[in-house]
């Protein structure tokens, strides 16, 4: 149900394609299916680096691919983006994780990324939420403005 839907999984496709995409962080694996969607795009001597926090997911996601050319790495994303500083720049970088934290995923993606590259974030606008001038009573203060925040930077970038 929280997994991204085919028409995501299609554009991820189609920009690693179009855009001879190699190197590719994922924050937030869950289950591993925007992983899979991506590796269906990504060419033999791809990578994709993927973080994921919570140990069952990340062991869920682990079991429905053995293929080489993906790097499962558990824990906080935050804390594990750290070390990764050795496997940039990266060609793409998929954020679906923490919506709190979007905007340090930004920041450190925006560093560790060459220009050209590709940054996405899922449902950065919050479904509507996120374009309203104020967060509406459903929502939460604090990821509406996480998740402005995160627009407004990646737009002035």
């Amino acid at each position: 149900g929280i997994n991204i839907g085919s028409v995501e999984g299609g554009i991820l496709q189609f920009l690693i394609r179009t855009c001879k995409v190699k190197n590719i962080l994922e924050v937030g694996t869950q289950y591993g299916y925007s992983t899979q969607w991506m590796l269906e795009a990504l060419p033999n001597d791809g990578k994709i680096v993927t973080l994921e926090k919570d140990p069952a997911h990340f062991e869920k996601a682990r079991s429905f691919s053995s293929d080489t050319r993906v790097e499962f790495l558990n824990g906080d994303a935050v804390e594990l983006l750290g070390g990764l500083k050795d496997k940039a720049p990266f060609d793409m970088v998929f954020i679906d994780a923490n919506k709190k934290a979007y905007p340090e995923y930004l920041q450190w993606a925006i560093k560790y990324t060459r220009s050209g590259s590709h940054i996405i974030g899922d449902n950065t606008f919050l479904f509507g939420a996120a374009l309203l001038d104020a967060p509406p009573a459903d929502e939460s203060p604090g990821l509406w403005k996480a998740m402005r925040d995160f627009n407004q930077n990646i737009f002035s970038n």
